[in-house]
């Protein structure tokens, strides 16, 4: 949804956009939300969260800043790869089970964050939902080398294959099989400059389909 003088909307999900050399377009982002109206115009000038049955919240052009305005830089080029399971499917029992990824940092040493997450339907009934207990800094043979916790923190030198736990739990009840709609991702994020207005941004991610076995 772009628009130039003024935002407008038009196209739809998964077209392409082109913003031209030394040139700008004006971009809306919409989110879905779980709740009525929980919506933040103030929050990072025109990044709105609302539901998408309600109305669009007031745009003031008064409280817009540009993103230009903001600091930047160049984030590392990261390869991250699936190392098990490779087939696309995590099954999990009750006991739980492991989805190993490796990440390698192609430029300059740089500090990182990791984590998993569980990404569902919003919809899923409750005591249906996978569980990501935490994650964990492993060798290739998926043996933990350090801790695990909900986020990692840990440098990454350039060329070097870095190998990760992310540990899931099983759900109560079985929300069923949807590779599309219930997945479980590791996600890497880099340590921005103190001139970028996030401390971390993200620049690499994995995910898998989860099964209740």
């Amino acid at each position: 949804m772009t628009g130039t003088s003024r935002p407008e909307t038009y196209g739809g999900p998964n077209v392409p956009l082109t913003i031209p050399a030394g040139g700008f377009k004006w971009l809306r982002v919409w989110v879905a939300s779980q709740k009525p109206r929980d919506g933040d115009p103030y929050f990072l000038g025109e990044i709105i969260v609302d539901c998408a049955n309600t109305a669009e919240l007031a745009f003031n052009d008064a409280n817009r800043f540009d993103l230009t305005q903001f600091g930047s830089f160049e984030p590392i080029d990261i390869d991250v790869t699936a190392v098990s399971p490779t087939n696309g499917r995590l099954d999990v029992p009750a006991t739980g089970a492991k989805f190993r990824v490796s990440a390698i940092n192609r430029a300059p040493s740089a500090a990182m964050r990791v984590n998993g997450f569980y990404g569902s339907p919003f919809d899923d009934p409750a005591g249906s939902q996978f569980v990501v207990t935490g994650v964990c800094e492993a060798n290739s043979a998926g043996v933990c080398i350090g801790p695990t916790d909900g986020v990692l923190l840990y440098s990454a030198p350039k060329n070097v294959k870095k190998y990760f736990n992310v540990f899931v739990r099983a759900p109560g009840k079985n929300p069923g099989y949807d590779p599309a709609k219930r997945r479980v991702f590791a996600r890497f994020k880099q340590k921005a400059p103190d001139n970028v207005t996030a401390d971390y941004v993200l620049v690499g991610i994995k995910g898998i389909a989860v099964r209740k076995n």
